[in-house]
């Protein structure tokens, strides 16, 4: 949803009147299912009317899943009520297997918690206080349960957009790249309105696909440098054989005067690992991080909508942050592709050598060496913490959402004491969702009280 003004209220009554049909929807059949029968056996003999109450709470069941899960799809697309049940009926054909599953595991969840409720309610029946508290407790956990399935359970392919052979360049678009993506930058988009989410995703999937091309197993860097090149090319003007995307993107640019030298600093970012792969002292690095991270911030501001100046600082400084944090996560990665981002300058201060790094010696040098640069990266994140606009709170939600994540990234590699060597470390579905939900929470309280000044 968007957080811009007036757009929180209007959501809430389309979102609204959506329910109101489909509780109408549910009354009348309910009252057909259920209670119709009753009202005819009132007046008539109807034999075994009693007995088919069991089977009417089977169909209401099932009715109240096709609504929720029909809410869902209208929440997370914004659409009309016909827009939703033809996505969720798409949906549902797609990938029944994997839905029936889902609607398993859903039934176990609830079924335990039911139990729970009944054996609480059982034991403070008669105490008002404790009730009252139960019900809050149990609407909180219901809410957590629903949160972690719907964070948990996420639809997409498994090839790369750029080794899929069957995948033509014609047919490579957003909507795909996103799709096919498990970068944590897609979380982001929870929080925008439907027009701003297909823009941002535009933008994320160019990013994408620029970083893949450099990361490419299947190129050789001739083929890489061409590819980027013509990437270059076509933010400018149009290619022959262009991918969908490609348009997309110009169309970008010019809906919000994007400058095309960001965009072409995000390509010399990731050109940099074609030819860098060692950096003599964090200043160089910087450039690096600015190009791949902090450009990617500068850009994404602009399609977030901010009022501001100020809140380009953050973005740089949020972009240093989170790629800081990325190379500390992904050092034995980076090691295996034959790239060392910390610094040198950092490795001889701490004593720590190449050569151990390649070995995987993990000692109290390397901790050390971990330390300090995670140090930075909080550097980093008080730094954009204070450059934040108060006034563009709301609108910068996405960008504090992988904020949040990050941190919390951090923090864990952090408490871990830097096991990269043998952990690939991530935040687990739920305390992903936790943190989106908190990021929401803070951007409506925001909301709320910029309203009542």
């Amino acid at each position: 949803m968007s957080f811009e003004e007036g757009e929180l209220f209007r959501f809430a009554m389309r979102r609204f009147s959506y329910v109101l049909e489909w509780a109408g929807i549910v009354v009348a059949v309910s009252m057909l299912i259920v209670r119709l029968p009753l009202l005819l056996a009132y007046f008539t003999n109807i034999p075994g009317v009693l007995d088919y109450l069991p089977i009417a709470r089977v169909l209401m069941s099932i009715l109240i899943i096709a609504f929720c899960s029909v809410q869902i799809s209208l929440a997370l697309h914004n659409e009309t009520v016909i827009d939703g049940i033809r996505a969720h009926f798409l949906f549902v054909r797609k990938y029944a297997g994997r839905f029936a599953w889902f609607l398993a595991i859903c039934s176990i969840h609830f079924f335990c918690i039911m139990v729970c409720d009944a054996i609480v309610r059982s034991a403070i029946a008669d105490r008002l206080g404790a009730l009252f508290l139960w019900k809050l407790s149990f609407a909180f956990l219901r809410g957590v349960i629903v949160a972690w399935l719907l964070a948990s359970h996420q639809w997409r392919e498994v090839d790369s957009v750029l080794e899929k052979p069957a995948l033509s360049r014609a047919t490579v678009n957003a909507a795909t790249i996103t799709r096919q993506s498990k970068s944590n930058l897609a979380l982001a988009f929870v929080s925008l309105g439907r027009e701003r989410k297909r823009d941002i995703t535009i933008f994320y999937a160019f990013c994408r696909i620029i970083d893949d091309i450099a990361d490419s197993s299947v190129l050789n860097v001739v083929e890489k440098r061409v590819r980027l090149a013509k990437w270059r090319q076509m933010l400018h003007t149009t290619a022959p054989d262009e991918p969908l995307l490609a348009r997309d993107v110009r169309d970008l640019i010019a809906k919000y005067s994007l400058p095309t030298g960001m965009l072409e600093e995000i390509i010399a970012g990731v050109e940099m690992d074609l030819n860098t792969l060692r950096y003599p002292t964090f200043e160089e690095l910087r450039i690096y991080c600015y190009r791949v991270a902090s450009a990617v911030g500068l850009v994404s501001i602009e399609i977030f909508g901010y009022r501001n100046q100020g809140c380009k600082q953050y973005a740089i400084e949020l972009g240093l942050a989170l790629q800081t944090t990325n190379i500390i996560r992904d050092v034995w990665k980076d090691m295996q592709n034959g790239r060392i981002y910390l610094p040198q300058e950092d490795l001889a201060r701490f004593h720590y050598s190449e050569t151990e790094l390649v070995h995987r010696h993990y000692n109290q040098r390397f901790v050390q060496l971990m330390e300090f640069q995670a140090q930075r990266a909080w550097r980093f994140f008080a730094k954009a913490a204070a450059a934040l606009p108060a006034e563009d709170r709301r609108a910068m939600t996405p960008a504090e959402i992988m904020g949040s994540v990050y941190r919390g990234l951090l923090r864990r590699i952090e408490l871990d004491k830097f096991r990269v060597f043998e952990k690939d470390y991530q935040l687990s579905k739920m305390e992903k969702a936790g943190r989106i939900a908190a990021q929401l929470f803070k951007a409506l309280l925001n909301a709320t009280q910029r309203t009542s000044v």
